[in-house]
């Protein structure tokens, strides 16, 4: 995710970098300082870690609505990390929140659908 966020901030791609392209990348000064920057704004973990973020974020702004996104090259990595999150908060009392994260499975999974059987 941070190569990605470097490489569209930068003007050099729009595109997700494979893994291999984002383990081997050598970043600039420049460059590590924006991955600094972007990661104050980041949820990185374990499902558990993510939960313990998102159920503090939600007491600290008083919401129950989040909007999460997964960078992913793949459908289904993409869609097994939305899945791990609602696992995780399923049992939780803000239930809007994994309300919200089975619409959006629900919408990638009919999106790509629509893409793959144009």
């Amino acid at each position: 995710m941070d190569l990605a966020l470097v490489l569209v901030e930068t003007g050099k791609s729009k595109k997700i970098p494979s893994l291999e392209t984002a383990l081997s990348y050598k970043y600039s000064d420049a460059e590590i300082q924006i991955v600094k920057r972007n990661r104050k704004r980041m949820l990185i973990g374990t499902p558990d870690n993510i939960k313990e973020q998102i159920l503090k974020m939600s007491e600290i702004y008083k919401t129950d609505e989040f909007m999460l996104i997964t960078l992913n090259r793949d459908l289904n990595s993409k869609i097994n990390s939305y899945k791990l999150i609602a696992r995780c908060l399923e049992n939780n009392k803000k239930s809007n929140i994994v309300e919200f994260i089975s619409l959006i499975l629900l919408f990638f999974i009919i999106y790509n659908f629509m893409i793959i059987y144009k």
